[in-house]
């Protein structure tokens, strides 16, 4: 048994990542989606720039897991990368779906529902850095934490403008 649990760990690191690279695919879906309808011409510039930054955290998370997928990998590295165990409901409960938008959503309910989901991401981010056993891994949530809170902050900031 006591063999299992690295490999086990390694393989929950892989569940981790692959959650994460799903996450941002949906949240950048979700800011392409909202780029095609004329409605939110005036908030387009914030659409784009959260769209993009969701496509480039996607690269990121796929690039680690190639680090980590690497065959051959030295087992020293591969030891250094793994993380802590979280269980699987809870992982789930951190990410959950996107809510579907309707036609008849305003502005405000878009955004709130988009302030939502970088709050979760946020968290799942915040939880996943507290389990990294690698600095590398580590650091990449802490840059993808920051900048889901950065999200975070600029929706904030256009529902102020939208509600004032």
């Amino acid at each position: 048994m006591v063999f299992m649990v690295k490999p086990l760990r390694t393989l929950f690191m892989r569940i981790v990542l692959e959650k994460a690279i799903v996450f941002e695919e949906r949240s950048y879906r979700f800011y392409e989606y909202l780029l095609g309808q004329a409605i939110f011409k005036d908030i387009f510039d914030l659409i784009k720039r959260l769209s993009g930054q969701e496509l480039h955290h996607r690269i990121m998370l796929e690039e680690m897991q190639r680090r980590i997928s690497v065959k051959g990998a030295d087992p020293n590295r591969r030891k250094q990368l793994e993380i802590g165990q979280l269980p699987s409901e809870e992982l789930d409960a951190l990410c959950e779906e996107w809510p579907v938008i309707s036609a008849e959503d305003s502005r405000e309910t878009i955004l709130n529902k988009a302030l939502h989901k970088e709050r979760c991401a946020c968290r799942f981010y915040r939880k996943m850095m507290k389990l990294a056993r690698s600095d590398d891994l580590k650091q990449l949530f802490q840059t993808l934490l920051g900048e889901e809170m950065g999200h975070a902050a600029d929706i904030e900031e256009e529902l102020e403008k939208i509600l004032h």
